[in-house]
């Protein structure tokens, strides 16, 4: 692991985030895996998070900015498509909402190309109706290289210790971390 590897709550990380999407919001990728891990990186920045939901409106969470080797770095970059804000108009909105509908929740293919060729806004410019996504879905983070093992181990003491610390009476009903 990464020995300077400094771990932040989800709140005051994702503002870091989506102040550095806002300045730059192109070429950012998402990854989510089971059990709430995610990669989120642009070409210059690496975040790993580890979230515990609360509600299903609410999560408590920890995470990280990491440095990942150059090759890891550019097949994710290559392999996964890039995250964003799309804007598009209200009728389009409907259109893809209703194939949606007739597609099991699933957006055509060519309809999922076409989007992803937009490119991404800030947040502050988005507009009334918007596309987020995709986000990529990788079995487990820690295979992607051997460094990741221990830092997921580290995001899940410490986002524990986290909802202990925010949840003292509901940490016995969920568990423990072990």
């Amino acid at each position: 692991m990464q020995s300077h590897t400094t771990f932040k709550p989800l709140s005051e990380l994702s503002r870091e985030i989506l102040d550095k999407y806002n300045d730059n919001p192109t070429s950012w990728r998402f990854l989510y895996t089971f059990h709430n891990n995610f990669l989120i990186l642009n070409p210059h920045h690496t975040f790993r998070i580890k979230t515990l939901p609360v509600t299903p409106t609410e999560s408590v969470g920890v995470g990280a900015e990491i440095t990942l080797p150059t090759r890891i770095r550019r097949e994710i970059q290559h392999d996964v498509p890039r995250w964003g804000v799309r804007p598009v108009s209200k009728q389009r909105m409907r259109d893809i909402l209703i194939e949606a509908t007739h597609n099991g929740g699933i957006i055509p293919n060519n309809q999922s190309k076409e989007l992803l060729m937009k490119k991404p806004v800030s947040f502050e410019k988005r507009g009334d109706h918007n596309i987020l996504g995709p986000v990529s879905w990788h079995r487990k983070l820690d295979e992607i290289f051997r460094g990741q093992k221990e830092i997921g181990h580290r995001l899940e003491q410490e986002t524990w210790k986290l909802f202990q610390k925010k949840y003292p009476q509901r940490s016995g009903s969920y568990g423990g971390y072990t």
